[in-house]
């Protein structure tokens, strides 16, 4: 595919690594890449790498809202 793909990745993701948003931005030319500092897995912030601590305060916490920033990006990308 050749289509406008955006790449979201969050540093503190115990998931899936920015390495790995690397390699999928290489793969779409047309691919854009956002690294949202301190964003997890699930769009939430963490100040932690630590799976446990994450997943008690991130995880389990439904009322924690996902990170600013990515809606931030989201939109732009949407509007371009």
């Amino acid at each position: 595919m050749n289509i406008p793909i955006l790449i979201i990745q969050g540093t503190n993701d115990i998931q899936v690594s920015t390495e790995q948003a690397e390699l999928l931005t290489k793969g779409n030319p047309r691919a854009k890449k956002v690294i949202i500092k301190k964003m997890n897995h699930i769009m939430k912030e963490s100040d932690s790498l630590d799976q446990h601590e994450q997943i008690q305060k991130s995880y389990n916490n439904s009322v924690q809202p996902i990170s600013k920033d990515i809606i931030k990006n989201i939109a732009a990308f949407i509007n371009e």
